[in-house]
């Protein structure tokens, strides 16, 4: 399989009735795209195999009920039980320069404007407000928010994501004080 030719849009978990339908976990990329997909790729024996797709059926956030051409039965569904589920790279709409897909940022470099560079992003998390990427760094697992005003730029070709951590932030995951205190004149802080 050319990985340069495929993405990975879930995993098969079970089988539904007796039909031939299936339950598919969709990876956080696809949850909005599994309208526009009518043929997927199932690896079998590490080769996609390709299906036509007859209906996909939302159930849940991340989860569809899938009937696929020539899986007639439970039998031939359960099969497929636990196969990854690909599709072909060009179904996957253009994105904007501060958007980017779960799949295709594992693994860059997360560089904050301040403290230069980080480390690698080795998860990200799909929360509804936002998506937010775990870094490596000293050894910790850092947890950077890409809102809007921290996430500065992508680099597909330089494989890094550019970053203008909140203060503190950092620091809260190494232990450390965010900051010192400012000084507002009162030893004791304590008011006369």
């Amino acid at each position: 399989m050319n990985k340069n030719e495929y993405i990975e849009a879930g995993q098969i978990t079970k089988p539904i009735g007796l039909k031939g339908l299936m339950q598919l976990k969709l990876n956080t990329d696809f949850r909005r795209l599994y309208n526009r997909i009518d043929t997927l790729f199932v690896e079998v024996a590490g080769n996609p195999v390709p299906h036509f797709v007859i209906k996909i059926t939302p159930k849940g956030n991340d989860m569809v009920l899938l009937e696929m051409e020539d899986i007639e039965t439970e039998a031939d569904a359960r099969q497929l039980t636990n196969a990854k589920v690909y599709v072909t790279v060009d179904i996957m709409p253009t994105l904007g320069t501060l958007e980017f897909y779960h799949h295709e940022v594992m693994g860059f470099t997360v560089v904050d404007t301040e403290k230069g560079e980080l480390g690698p992003v080795v998860e990200i998390l799909d929360i509804p407000q936002q998506s937010v990427v775990a870094v490596s760094y000293k050894s910790k697992e850092v947890l950077i928010p890409l809102a809007g005003h921290i996430l500065k730029g992508i680099d597909r070709a330089a494989k890094t994501i550019t970053v203008t951590c909140p203060e503190g932030l950092i620091e809260l995951y190494l232990g450390n004080p965010a900051a010192e205190i400012p000084d507002d004149g009162e030893e004791d802080g304590s008011v006369e």
